[in-house]
């Protein structure tokens, strides 16, 4: 015997020397990263333990290894030279296993029962019993007589350690009922933490044991006030103090530095007494600890069913041989003393008497809302608007036969501020909670709502332009019917690609989950194109077509800077429009292009939406309320178009046309007369012309007729102070125009 000693003695000592010059890797695969406080910390912990008792820097802890492709994970680590592979865990088994026969000079050890091998031992712990146990302290000290259990289920294991707990609890109070759910996990902290405040709230569960690799079980009972038992091989006491009443601790320290040391005396596993390892009570695996609130009359309970549970042997524990087994198995099944096997034990998933299965748990899904403060703020802000251009649009009717109005097209004005008004109520629908309707009315009514106002600022200054940039002074005709097609085709063409949008992209309201600060089980409603690839081309073409527009309005307002009469002048108001909506765009462009929350997506859309309408919508008008305020209205409204101040443009033109008109001035006493004259008739405006009673002059002047009854005079002239706002001189060769 002693020399058997001492040859182990000197194969250590060797073995140990030359593992300083080749330090041997070593792997340990678990579940979950060891911050669980729970089956993983116990497992580094033990690793970190034997680093220090080997005084070893090559130990490695590796976890959540996708189960698919763990097998290749294994044989990696073979490969790169490691010699010992601890698998304390029966998600890695199978696969360790398989991988072990590849490679026999590689030792495993690993969770189960099976056959050992040259190069795999399995260890388990009686993991049945230590549910068991913990179901008696539970039956002995619960309060309500309805105990919880929160285990993952079938698929990653049977039901049967709620089976034992029941066991348990049942044996110490036969008046317990137990409630369940499965997880489908081993740790999954928000669904375990579900399924336990559920259990509490409705079925008046005070205590709960659990298959869960984390604490999270006990710790949101404890939060609630009810006791809390370490379940999960953590001495919970360290971190909870007293509020954990019970715990089973497992200590895989022992079990890892015997395995390594007989490795390292034995490299090729052949050593004596080599057999699989088994954790109980009654070894170093598996004690257990109370808290100090529990009273020495329950600890002396649990104590003596511990002693009375391990005299039994392991065939004959309670949970194998309980008469409640007869309600799921056959008598035929049953041994002689009427027990059942392991076997047949922990493939059981049916309930017994007493036991109520509530399924799989799931958090329910919540939504999250559209902040209040986003709809509210929004809905008053364009509420106000729209309320501001009602008005607007009262204003403008009241006034369409002054000159500030009725230089500027009324109705294309009210179109104007009609578009403005469409926008707004756009931003409204665009700051509820969505619907299908909803999520397409929010593109309609805004790209609508800003083509009628782009399109109508464009085309009534597009007629401005026809009529003053004319060189060969010829009388031209546009009336509001004639305008009308062309806002109604850019209308159109608005309509055709907003319909392309939302039916070939399918534009709808989606629940979209991990977007922005939501947690894991909440959701947002938001619009998007279920078919993006064929609604993105059309959109692209919609913003192009915005785009054109613009640069057209741009292109008109520059071409009418021309005009002589300040009053049909808008060159400057159009031109600020435009350029504020184009440098929005941009920032708009830049902001939502960037990482966004989606809320501030939408939030800065809206923002940039009443911010382009309502400075369009002002930058045009405001100078016109503030001119119908200011001026006085003259008796005939319509000849106050020939008083106002001209240009700069005209005044330049004046002084080219001064002398011409003097030198003239004297052979143009016998001219016909022509009456100035505005109508309303949409078809026809007629312009008669006479001689001035006075003897002032206007030279260079042309006559042209504009839409909704309203003629114009370009004029190239001064009038002199004491014009007659009624009548205009005219020389002998512009008198027919």
């Amino acid at each position: 015997m002693k020399i058997i000693i001492l040859t182990l003695l000197i194969l250590l000592f060797i073995n140990f020397t030359n593992s300083q010059s080749n330090p041997i890797k070593i792997a340990v695969i678990s579940t979950e990263k060891p911050n669980d406080l729970g089956y993983n910390f116990q497992v580094n912990d033990a690793k970190v333990a034997v680093e220090k008792y080997f005084n070893l820097s090559n130990i490695f802890y590796y976890s959540a290894i996708d189960k698919t492709k763990s097998e290749q994970f294994i044989r990696d680590l073979c490969e790169d030279g490691f010699k010992i592979i601890l698998v304390p865990t029966l998600d890695y088994t199978t696969q360790a296993k398989k991988v072990a026969t590849s490679y026999p000079n590689v030792q495993f050890l690993v969770r189960g029962n099976n056959t050992v091998t040259n190069n795999v031992i399995h260890v388990n712990y009686n993991f049945v019993g230590a549910n068991y146990i913990t179901g008696y302290f539970a039956g002995l000290v619960t309060k309500t007589n309805v105990i919880g259990y929160i285990q993952p289920g079938p698929k990653s294991m049977n039901n049967y350690p709620g089976h034992a707990f029941y066991y348990g609890a049942k044996n110490a109070n036969p008046n317990v009922t137990m409630y369940w759910y499965t997880t489908g996990s081993w740790s999954n902290p928000e669904v375990s933490g579900g399924a336990t405040k559920k259990l509490m709230e409705e079925y008046n569960v005070d205590i709960f044991g659990q298959t869960q690799d984390d604490m999270t079980v006990s710790i949101t009972a404890v939060d609630q006030g009810h006791i809390g038992m370490g379940t999960n091989g953590f001495d919970q006491q360290k971190i909870f103090g007293d509020k954990i009443s019970f715990s089973y601790i497992l200590n895989w320290t022992d079990c890892f530095k015997d395995f390594i040391t007989n490795v390292m005396a034995y490299p090729d596993g052949n050593w004596p007494g080599r057999s699989n390892g088994y954790g109980n009570f009654d070894n170093t695996f598996m004690p257990v600890t109370f808290g100090r609130k529990v009273t020495p009359e329950i600890k002396q309970k649990v104590d003596d069913h511990i002693v009375y549970f391990m005299n039994l042997g392991l065939l004959k524990a309670p949970f194998y041989c309980d008469d409640a087994n007869k309600y799921i198995f056959s008598e035929t099944l049953l041994n002689s003393d009427g027990c059942i096997l392991p076997a047949q034990f922990q493939n059981m998933t049916d309930p017994l008497p007493g036991m109520t299965w509530l399924g799989n748990y799931s958090i329910p899904i919540t939504l999250r809302e559209v902040p209040k403060s986003f709809t509210y703020g929004f809905v008053i802000a364009s509420g106000v608007l729209i309320f501001l251009s009602l008005i607007l649009e009262l204003i403008i009717w009241l006034n369409k036969n002054r000159s500030v109005i009725r230089s500027a097209s009324p109705v294309f004005c009210e179109l104007i501020v009609l578009g403005g008004i469409i926008v707004y109520i756009g931003i409204i629908l665009w700051t509820i909670p969505p619907t299908n309707a909803l999520c397409n009315a929010r593109y309609w009514l805004v790209s609508i709502g800003f083509t009628i106002l782009i399109g109508s600022l464009v085309v009534k200054n597009f007629r401005i332009w026809l009529i003053f940039d004319n060189p060969e002074l010829k009388t031209i005709k546009i009336t509001n019917y004639q305008l009308f097609p062309w806002v109604g085709g850019l209308i159109l063409i608005n309509v055709v690609l907003m319909a392309a949008v939302s039916g070939a992209g399918d534009l709808s309201v989606i629940d979209a989950m991990g977007i922005d600060d939501l947690g894991k089980y909440e959701y947002m409603q938001k619009c998007q194109m279920v078919n993006g690839s064929k609604g993105t081309i059309p959109l692209y073409i919609l913003l192009g077509y915005f785009a054109v527009l613009l640069l057209i309005g741009v292109f008109v307002s520059w071409k009418i800077r021309i005009v002589d009469i300040a009053e049909f002048n808008e060159s400057k108001p159009i031109a600020n429009t435009l350029y504020a909506i184009s440098f929005s765009l941009f920032v708009i462009v830049s902001l939502v292009a960037s990482p966004q929350y989606y809320i501030d997506q939408q939030m800065i859309l809206c923002i940039a939406g009443l911010f382009m309408t309502t400075a369009a919508l002002g930058i045009i008008f405001i100078p016109k309320l503030y001119a119908l305020a200011t001026r006085q209205q003259t008796k005939n409204s319509q000849s106050s178009l020939y008083t106002k101040k001209k240009s700069t443009i005209a005044s330049a033109r004046t002084s080219n046309s001064k002398n011409q008109s003097d030198s003239k001035d004297s052979q143009n006493q016998n001219h016909n007369p022509m009456q100035s004259e505005f109508t309303d008739d949409s078809d026809l405006s007629e312009v008669d012309q006479k001689l001035p009673e006075s003897g002032q002059t206007l030279s260079n002047n042309r006559v042209f007729e504009l839409g909704s009854g309203m003629s114009a005079i370009a004029l190239g002239s001064d009038f002199t102070s004491d014009s007659d706002p009624n009548s205009i001189d005219n020389n002998n060769n512009n008198n027919n125009v």
